[in-house]
């Protein structure tokens, strides 16, 4: 899912049931100021009341209207509830509460508190209150009363003069950890904190800026500098992130051990991926051009080192839209990346997860030697054909199923007739590869089958089988076997492309597009991805890039989205997705299968697609990071050309979907 797409889901969450704002303040402190400099990540909404009526001009308000999304939300609200506290959130405030006690800024922190083994995190809050008093006293009294229903003990504290009151919930049984919400009522402020050293350290930073608060960290101060040449006044928030130091505190929040052998932290910290010292970044809500305008900045230590050093972008990111790219595609993105260098860099990476010196080695060594492998020399017979011009493209066929999303990656290629041959040469050792001509071109395609050797049953050893079949469940409990990281695949290489997809259809599609004058490039002509396009190469203003993405939400959503309303969701998987899940989550973890906030009540697709507008990001690769820009364009209206076009592409993805049986 693009960067901009999460991004407007987020605030879509935390904003639809905000209601009314109170009046604009005078400025009060910034948070950044009070917060300690140990936060891992930081979220500030400089000023609520004009956000909230900055929204109202974006479709996203518009999809929360639609008849079914806002009683979704008032039904779910228990369950997205829950989940904030999962993500650390026990300060007894809901989302509606900001709105109606805020005057101005509303900031969240997550704050390393390493040091304390009992409670190695904290989450604090600070919201502008000047003129909404009487409010936040209504709202403490209410969390008071709350909690003395859940039998839960209230306590007056006092520090540096400041009246502090403390909420402690009663114990449940199993329950460790006790928890704690402070709460102070300044002048102008609400600060709020689970932890009583940072309430204390908010006060402080009230009273007298600290040297040991946010505002003057050295790497804080770098990511504002980063931004500030390019960012307005104007924006509306703005964050800043440690990455691997949230990614601690998270790990904190949720009480749960690595799971696997190897702590991946710490793989990726060894590896490199340290060096990412930071990510920082502003939004603006309800631009001329833009719904959502995003500007980031991943800070990074450069020369990168070890295995990190695979993140190898080199500003030559193509414009030109391939002529295999179909205009039913939900998106593409085209990415330039040195892979003739950055491929061996993975080496560090795959030994130390595998948790064996020269594993990766050995894999490279096989595929040559392998009397049962592909029998092809990596460094000689395919990086010599292989440029740094990288696409992916995806689209999504009816009727809509957890296999319906399909996936298409396509690497330019510089001598396709004799990477043709060393693909012929490895697919033939493929167990389970098979090849087909389409219009004369060759695809081979995979499809995993199970191995009927490893049953285990009757055959005239039962008393034998039975013991060993009860083995093995047993062994199943400590290690769960992994599916193929996918089933089915298909490749080829084509023209002047090497093309991988998850479906064999799709590239047969993309071989048709080249042939045929008419449809070849078709995507580029697309209404809504020519105004995406527009958008990004205003951005770039001539400059060379790294990477782009056009994503056509209310093509690229659907699936998600419908699978939502059938309860199917965690049943889809992308091939990216499924790869992560592979190398990030041990084989003995289980798998939720079970989708907790249910969607049945949701409108259909229909109904809401006209209001999710196309989205884009554009990164480039600089001395010291990676500058990333991203956006959601603003509705232009309905129009009779968009209404058809959608009906075509329905046609069109049914049609895929018949062929593809």
């Amino acid at each position: 899912m693009p960067i901009t797409r999460l991004t407007a889901i987020a605030l879509t969450i935390a904003i639809v049931g905000f209601g009314q704002a109170g009046s604009l303040s005078a400025e009060a402190p910034n948070a950044a100021e009070l917060f300690p400099a140990s936060t891992q990540g930081f979220i500030r909404v400089t000023r609520l009341p004009k956000l909230l009526e900055r929204w109202e001009e974006t479709q996203f308000a518009e999809l929360s209207k639609v008849p079914g999304m806002s009683e979704f939300w008032d039904e779910q609200r228990q369950e997205i509830q829950s989940r904030l506290a999962e993500a650390g959130w026990q300060l007894n405030m809901q989302p509606t509460d900001f709105s109606e006690v805020s005057s101005g800024q509303v900031a969240f922190g997550w704050i390393d508190r390493s040091s304390n083994a009992r409670k190695p995190y904290s989450i604090a809050a600070v919201i502008d209150t000047k003129g909404n008093e009487a409010v936040v006293v209504k709202l403490l009294e209410r969390i008071e009363k709350e909690l003395r229903g859940k039998q839960g003990a209230v306590e007056k504290l006092t520090h540096a003069g400041m009246n502090i009151t403390k909420f402690t919930l009663a114990k449940k049984a199993g329950d460790l950890m006790i928890h704690e919400s402070f709460y102070v009522q300044t002048a102008e402020q609400l600060l709020a904190a689970d932890d009583l050293d940072t309430i204390k350290a908010l006060i402080d930073g009230v009273n007298k800026p600290s040297a040991d608060r946010l505002s003057a960290n050295d790497l804080y101060i770098n990511a504002v500098q980063h931004l500030k040449s390019r960012k307005s006044d104007d924006f509306d928030a703005e964050y800043f992130v440690k990455p691997i130091g949230l990614a601690k505190v998270m790990r904190s929040i949720s009480k749960k051990a690595p799971a696997r052998q190897t702590d991946m932290l710490k793989v990726l910290e060894s590896q490199g991926f340290g060096s990412f010292s930071a990510v920082c970044g502003c939004l603006r809500i309800a631009t001329d051009e833009y719904d959502l305008y995003h500007e980031g900045f991943v800070i990074s230590k450069k020369p990168l080192s070890t295995s990190a050093q695979i993140l190898d972008f080199p500003n030559q990111a193509s414009f030109q839209i391939p002529g295999w790219a179909s205009k039913n595609m939900s998106g593409m993105t085209s990415l330039a990346w040195n892979v003739k260098e950055a491929f061996w860099k993975f080496e560090g990476l795959v030994d130390e997860v595998a948790g064996s010196k020269n594993t990766f080695k050995y894999v490279i060594e096989g595929m040559q030697d392998d009397p049962l492998g592909p029998q092809i020399n990596i460094r000689n017979d395919v990086m010599p054909f292989l440029t740094n011009e990288f696409y992916s493209a995806s689209d999504c066929v009816e009727p809509i199923t957890p296999d319906s999303k399909r996936s298409l990656i396509a690497i330019r290629v510089t001598d396709a007739a004799k990477l043709s041959k060393v693909l012929d040469r490895a697919m033939k050792n493929e167990p389970d590869a098979s090849s087909y001509d389409f219009e004369g071109q060759r695809i081979w395609k995979v499809s995993r089958q199970d191995d009927p050797s490893l049953s285990l049953d009757d055959d005239g050893f039962n008393d034998f089988n039975k013991k060993k079949k009860k083995e093995k469940e047993k062994a199943k409990e400590v290690e769960k076997e992994e599916d193929p990281w996918l089933s089915n695949w298909a490749i080829t290489v084509h023209k002047d492309f090497l093309m991988f997809s998850s479906h064999a259809e799709m590239i047969q599609q993309a071989i048709k597009n080249q042939a045929n004058p008419s449809e070849a490039g078709m995507l580029a002509k697309e209404e809504d991805f020519g105004r995406a396009m527009a958008a990004i190469q205003k951005l770039a203003d001539g400059n060379p890039n790294c990477i782009w993405q056009v994503d056509r939400a209310d093509h690229s959503f659907e699936m998600q989205y419908e699978l939502f309303r059938q309860d199917k969701l965690p049943q889809s998987r992308s091939m990216v997705a499924s790869l992560l899940d592979r190398l990030l989550h041990p084989k003995t973890e289980v798998r939720d299968q079970v989708q907790k906030v249910k969607g049945d009540r949701l409108p259909t697709f229909e109904r809401i697609k006209e209001h999710l507008m196309p989205t884009g990001t554009v990164v480039r690769t600089e001395n010291d990071g990676w500058l990333i820009q991203s956006f959601v364009l603003k509705s232009e209206g309905p129009s009779a050309s968009k209404t058809a076009n959608n009906s075509a592409r329905t046609a069109e993805r049914k049609e895929g979907t018949a062929s593809s049986k």
